[in-house]
């Protein structure tokens, strides 16, 4: 079938047939097609790509498509037949209204959550959520930034929450996931592009956040900012969050010595505690994994990493735990996750349910 997110729709080539840029000298009157259509006409802003798996009926996978993060966004949802695999459009997306309150909310990754627990997903944009029905839910119109953070945050508080920083209007926010509603926000100077949440550490109830900008950590319980600076946070890294040792603190992962290095897992308040041997990191400074997940399925996490020869290695805990939960797997959210982690910058998979002590 025909790719259903197009780079241009039918009645924006104008007099310029398609395929007709490729002959008689007509690259020139294509690029302006796309800064009309786009914002840029080298193909940067049409050329970002999003998948992924939302149950937005509660009980069966659809299809998920998305393009663009800076201006416009264009989605769709496809359903398929499970006798035929025939598939059926369920809704479509498309904004390219300058001043609106969707326009250019888009991060370079996204997520699929179940941000009002009625079982069925919605699509977390960056500063926006698209309900299941394919309708606006919820904004904040801060526009486009680089990493975003979901879960249920704040234990003691019903709904989900997520943490996101930004480039547009450059700082970090904590918010509530359904309405958009702000319980922390930092405004700073420039481009806020690296951010981490998770229950880092039992001192501090709920979940520690953090963002390059901001001096210190903040709590999701109390939305205010903690004792501890930013900068003295041993082990806490704005990457990804795991779960790799014993207790039901959560680490986070870097690499070890700059980019392209050896991964490394941290811990708040230690530092490193474990290096990954022979490994390599990805993405140059974002300095990601290849995979994260639970893939064998004790509830800790595993690292598919590439070596120096390109091939690739699993490296998993070897520490025991007393406690016990089912593989993460299982949770709807985490799952979903596992499917969307890769795209565009990486970030790593959240359970939908808090998994710490109270």
């Amino acid at each position: 079938i025909e790719y259903p997110c197009k780079r241009l729709e039918d009645n924006e080539w104008g007099s310029l047939s398609k395929g007709q840029y490729l002959y008689n000298n007509s690259l020139a009157t294509f690029e302006g097609r796309l800064n009309t259509a786009w914002g840029d006409g080298y193909g940067h802003r049409s050329n970002k790509f999003f998948f992924g798996a939302p149950y937005l009926d509660g009980r069966r996978p659809s299809i998920f498509l998305g393009r663009g993060i800076y201006t416009r966004h264009k989605f769709v949802a496809l359903d398929v037949d499970p006798k035929t695999h025939e598939l059926t459009e369920r809704w479509r997306w498309m904004n390219n209204q300058k001043g609106s309150p969707w326009y250019g909310n888009g991060y370079h990754n996204y997520a699929i959550v179940d941000v009002d627990w009625d079982g069925r997903d919605e699509i977390v944009w960056g500063s926006m959520v698209i309900d299941d029905n394919g309708k606006g839910l919820s904004t904040t119109g801060f526009g486009h930034g680089d990493a975003q953070h979901h879960g249920d945050l704040d234990p003691y508080m019903w709904g989900q929450e997520g943490w996101f920083c930004l480039e547009d209007r450059p700082g970090n926010n904590f918010r509530d996931l359904t309405t958009s509603k702000l319980y922390h926000r930092f405004s700073a100077g420039d481009d806020d592009g690296r951010a981490i949440a998770g229950n880092f550490s039992n001192a501090y109830p709920g979940c520690q956040m953090s963002s390059a900008r901001e001096s210190m950590i903040t709590s999701s319980v109390t939305h205010e900012n903690l004792p501890v600076s930013t900068s003295a946070a041993t082990g806490m890294s704005q990457n990804f969050r795991c779960y790799w040792d014993g207790d039901l603190c959560e680490e986070t992962f870097n690499y070890i010595n700059g980019k392209n290095t050896a991964g490394s897992i941290n811990k708040f308040g230690v530092g490193s505690i474990e290096t990954l041997p022979g490994s390599l990191t990805n993405n140059d400074t974002k300095g990601t994994p290849n995979f994260m997940g639970d893939i064998l399925g004790d509830w800790r996490e595993e690292f598919i990493m590439r070596t120096s020869d390109n091939n690739i290695r699993i490296y998993t805990t070897t520490t025991p735990t007393t406690w016990r939960n089912y593989s993460l797997w299982y949770d709807h959210q985490y799952r979903n996750g596992m499917v969307w982690e890769m795209c565009g910058y990486n970030q790593p998979p959240h359970t939908s349910y808090f998994l710490g002590e109270l």
